[in-house]
């Protein structure tokens, strides 16, 4: 902050050759960079939210089909024992 009066209206008045640039300058560091910032981490933040949902989704999707295939893979094991005479015990929970 400047505390001579002097210097002050110096910096404010436009006839000043080098300070109006520095003047935009100051209004743009201060006032819209912070939202250009704000804006490009919060549009980072829903690409890397979409990008991580996806890849969970992915990965659920080849969870359940292997789950899926593991039941069908019992069920052959269990029909195999019971040709041959033997009996599994139930399972505990249905699925």
């Amino acid at each position: 902050m400047i505390e001579n009066p002097v210097e002050a209206a110096h910096l404010e008045s436009p006839s000043a050759g080098g300070e109006v640039p520095m003047r935009i300058w100051t209004e743009f560091k201060n006032a819209i960079l912070p939202w250009l910032l704000a804006s490009a981490v919060v549009a980072f933040l829903i690409a890397e939210h979409r990008r991580t949902t996806g890849a969970l989704l992915e990965a659920n999707t080849r969870l359940s089909n292997a789950v899926e295939q593991q039941g069908k893979a019992l069920e052959g094991v269990r029909a195999l024992l019971a040709s041959q005479g033997y009996t599994l015990p139930p399972l505990t929970k249905p699925q």
